[in-house]
């Protein structure tokens, strides 16, 4: 998982935009999920995949 400043966010914002999921919590369910895409509100950290998402919208997978 990548921090959410410096170096390790500027590696983030380098890759392409399909492999970026971001971790955030939830303030309405206390949870966390991971949303694919680059996201500023709450976010924790920031997961590069290998393969790009290729779906359409944005994916939210709450993790348990």
């Amino acid at each position: 998982m990548f921090e959410i400043f410096g170096p390790e966010l500027d590696a983030v914002r380098a890759a392409d935009p399909a492999c970026v999921w971001t971790l955030v919590s939830s303030d309405d369910d206390d949870g966390l999920y991971v949303l694919s895409g680059f996201h500023f509100v709450d976010q924790m950290g920031y997961l590069v995949t290998e393969r790009p998402w290729q779906g359409d919208g944005q994916l939210d997978i709450r993790v348990d």
